[in-house]
């Protein structure tokens, strides 16, 4: 039809485009670390679910397993649950940061290091597990955060590209 308007508008994306989903987004009772109120709370989640089609999801070390066998399982169960809900896919990010830049964010205090023997099987049960737990609700998956990163503080006889391959492998 000639002369007549036409209005295209997208509908979805066809690329994954997506941010960090933090603390506004359904902290199950008591763990609400959010300083906003509960309009600022619906305001974020509306905004975010019209613009973004993926959330990456905070698993770093430190902040999924602040003490030796206590991971933060309910908040990233709540954080996938949001995401199903609005149709949004999930990114765990990340199973291994050894950057020694990120300091804490790397690895809680209480792993072991300097001493590679205990500490690499250590980074294998991080992997496998998580990896095992969420299988079928977490589908991609940062495993290796800036792999370039010499990791010689924390494991002194593999090189990036080592560690890197071997983390990939497992996941």
């Amino acid at each position: 039809m000639r002369n007549y308007p036409v209005n295209i508008s997208m509908t979805k994306h066809d690329f994954y485009f997506g941010n960090i989903l933090g603390d506004y987004i359904n902290w199950p009772p008591g763990e609400n670390r959010a300083t906003a109120d509960d309009n600022e709370k619906k305001i974020f989640e509306s905004r975010f679910s019209e613009i973004f089609n993926l959330a990456v999801l905070l698993l770093q070390w430190a902040y999924f397993e602040p003490e030796d066998g206590k991971l933060n399982y309910p908040v990233i169960e709540n954080f996938l649950d949001w995401c199903n809900k609005n149709n949004i896919t999930p990114k765990g990010h990340s199973l291994v940061w050894l950057s020694p830049k990120a300091g804490t964010l790397t690895r809680p205090g209480w792993v072991p290091v300097y001493d590679e023997e205990k500490f690499w099987p250590r980074l294998e049960k991080r992997i496998t597990e998580l990896v095992r737990h969420f299988r079928g609700r977490i589908g991609i998956w940062d495993v290796v955060n800036e792999p370039v990163a010499d990791p010689t503080e924390l494991l002194k006889n593999r090189t990036a590209l080592d560690y890197t391959s071997e983390a990939l492998a497992l996941a």
